[in-house]
């Protein structure tokens, strides 16, 4: 009987560890790398989903468009960009990140067979990649 006792306590501890998920708990959703933060802009852009893009674009540039130029000017120069809505394709050529700071490099194909190079620098804003936009020309 008195050897039983050490192996039920040792049978008990081991159940009890064993039950514990040792892994560090992740707090919210994993954001998406620079480079597919790029690619879902430009193609929620192609097709037409402009509301969508807001999402992707650091708040303080989208506040600041906003007041001084407005919501149709974004939606101008997202189809200035997209010719709209001819994107087929977007390849990244290099993504560069050093803090909360990246910059990503990519060429855009559009139908027909034209293409355009182009890079976005993006800021961490909370645990979400935004690009920082420059829709003042």
């Amino acid at each position: 009987m008195r050897r039983s006792i050490p192996i039920l306590a040792l049978l008990i501890i081991t159940l009890v560890f064993s039950s514990i998920n040792c892994e560090p708990r992740r707090k919210g959703k994993e954001s998406q790398s620079p480079a597919e933060t790029v690619k879902a802009v430009y193609m929620a852009a192609n097709g037409g989903w402009y509301s969508e893009t807001e999402k992707y674009i650091y708040s303080e540039v989208l506040d600041s468009i906003k007041k001084h130029l407005g919501t149709l000017h974004i939606i101008r120069e997202w189809e200035n960009y997209t010719r709209n809505g001819k994107i087929e394709k977007i390849e990244i050529l290099k993504e560069i990140i050093r803090g909360e700071r990246a910059e990503v490099y990519f060429k855009v194909y559009f139908k027909g067979g034209e293409t355009k190079e182009d890079q976005d620098l993006l800021l961490k804003e909370g645990r979400q990649w935004k690009i920082l936009f420059d829709f003042v020309n």
